[in-house]
């Protein structure tokens, strides 16, 4: 919604808002009118306003360092427990890239890997619906677990005919969750040099602007003017930063299988 400067998130019947606390607040009981809403909270620094919530099993909460989000726990551990990986060493690192062994032209396949006949052979039906169901669990938390991300990229290559050694790659990720169960990511308020404000790198900026000289109270205050920093910004939402820099790479035909590459990036607001 422009004119309210509200941006509007919808899974199913699951609705999520984010914009002014103000807008929020007046938005509630037409949108509590309209559907038959099991629950509707806001979260926001407010005081009367909840500081945790969940949405889709991604906890969102807020506190005086910013903005934080993960994924559910239990989405790991269910990988673990569906992975039998619950008495299992913890591995320092989910995933690694694969290599094709060399192989030389007087010297057999078979001979010249090593390779057992498990991790070469494909799966059969019911370990290949096994393993896709375990695949399911890593891909979605990998939307919010940067660290799993590539690991479950190399096993969700093949997840259309996976062999024993692809089966043995998920089990190590299940492995490593179990021993890093939680990934926290982190949004810091924003500080503008320029007047020494302290400013919200959310939308809810109504509620979020505070002097740094006056830290143990907060005042909501109307969006009626911006910071200067804040030119270039589209809307109202003050204090998401006046530059964004994107960084992407490519590893350009990474896979030593397939020849196909790796491409990842990111984005910083400042």
């Amino acid at each position: 919604h422009w004119d309210l400067d509200l941006n509007l998130e919808i899974h199913g019947d699951d609705f999520l808002i984010d914009g002014p606390r103000e807008a929020l607040l007046g938005l509630a009981p037409e949108f509590d009118r309209e559907f038959a809403c099991k629950k509707l909270v806001i979260v926001s620094p407010h005081p009367d306003d909840l500081k945790e919530a969940s949405f889709l099993h991604r906890r969102i909460s807020v506190d005086e360092q910013g903005w934080h989000e993960e994924i559910d726990p239990e989405y790991g551990q269910s990988l673990v427990k569906q992975q039998g990986q619950e008495s299992a060493k913890f591995h320092r690192v989910p995933g690694h890239v694969k290599s094709v062994k060399q192989v030389s032209p007087t010297v057999s396949k078979k001979a010249s890997t090593g390779a057992t006949p498990f991790l070469d052979s494909k799966l059969g039906p019911k370990e290949h619906t096994h393993f896709r169901g375990g695949a399911g669990l890593a891909q979605y938390m990998s939307d919010r677990r940067g660290d799993i991300s590539f690991a479950t990229k190399e096993v969700l290559r093949s997840a259309a005919a996976p062999t024993g050694e692809d089966a043995e790659a998920l089990k190590r990720i299940a492995r490593y969750i179990k021993g890093v169960p939680r990934c926290v990511l982190d949004f810091p308020w924003l500080k503008d040099s320029s007047s020494n404000q302290t400013r919200a790198t959310s939308v809810d900026h109504v509620v979020n602007q505070q002097n740094e000289n006056n830290t143990n109270k907060t005042t909501p205050q109307a969006p009626s003017e911006s910071f200067d920093s804040d030119e270039g910004n589209l809307g109202l939402n003050h204090g998401l930063g006046k530059y964004i820099d994107v960084y992407v790479d490519s590893d350009w035909a990474g896979c030593a299988r397939t020849r196909k590459s790796t491409s990842g990036g990111v984005i910083c607001l400042q």
